[in-house]
């Protein structure tokens, strides 16, 4: 299984659709979830970004943790997608 089929399977939820469609009603719209593990939210993040392509902006508790999940961005929207880390000041 590719990525891209992977993302689809994820894209198709029903969760996942409503997330889309709650950020793209309103742009300012914050949302926090808990309770993911591994790599979800970044799975998640991506399978959003898939339907509507719109800037997003997450805030991590550290940088190890901002770290993986940028990697994992990477690894699922590929190399032509633009994903930006923001060192803590």
């Amino acid at each position: 299984m590719k990525v891209k089929d992977f993302l689809e399977l994820y894209r198709l939820d029903s969760v996942v659709q409503t997330i889309a469609d709650r950020l793209k009603e309103n742009k300012a719209y914050r949302l926090q979830l808990k309770g993911l593990t591994g790599s979800l939210d970044a799975v998640l993040a991506s399978a959003v970004y898939t339907i509507n392509k719109q800037h997003q902006l997450f805030v991590l508790h550290d940088r190890e943790e901002a770290a993986y999940f940028y990697t994992d961005l990477r690894n699922l929207l590929g190399d032509e997608k633009e994903v930006m880390l923001f060192p803590t000041s």
